[in-house]
């Protein structure tokens, strides 16, 4: 379990100056399940206001002065990833995360929601040499902007060298 708060100011700087006092702030939680020998449970759930720092509010703190996010935007969200270990040398991942903005601190084109599904496979060549395969895939919603909503998938292959 973790937290963190901070004080924080908006400023936007033209004809005059505007400055908005507001307070950063976050709780998570983290697991790992261990369930079964084969079979494993991990990941993290999160809320907060202001998480930009650490990439929730998907990177965005706070909006404008004059706007409803000017005071820091609310968020929850988090991931969870299942483990499947079927032998020795074989393991695979699948995991989904989420990062859901407050509707009600947004304005128009900003993100509103992101996604993400991931599978890998991994093979343990021998206890140093481990090669890897990945897909995933990322969804982004604007708000009121559904022309703008994108997806995008990604593919990675890896070998890993642990020494």
């Amino acid at each position: 379990m973790s937290g963190h708060w901070n004080p924080a100011k908006n400023v936007a700087a033209g004809t005059e100056t505007l400055v908005r006092n507001f307070q950063s702030w976050g709780v998570a939680l983290d697991y790992n399940l261990p369930l079964l020998k084969w079979f494993a449970l991990s990941g993290e759930i999160f809320g907060g206001r202001a998480l930009g720092i650490f990439t929730g509010d998907i990177g965005q703190s706070y909006l404008a002065p004059g706007t409803p996010g000017e005071h820091g935007i609310g968020t929850r969200g988090g991931w969870m990833q299942a483990q499947f270990n079927w032998a020795a040398k074989w393991q695979t991942n699948a995991a989904y995360g989420i990062d859901a903005p407050e509707l009600r601190n947004l304005t128009t084109g900003t993100r509103a929601k992101n996604q993400t599904y991931m599978v890998n496979f991994m093979y343990k060549f021998s206890p140093a040499v481990t090669f890897a395969w990945e897909w995933r895939r990322f969804l982004t919603n604007y708000r009121n902007q559904l022309a703008a909503n994108n997806l995008g998938d990604q593919a990675n292959m890896a070998v890993a060298y642990t020494f």
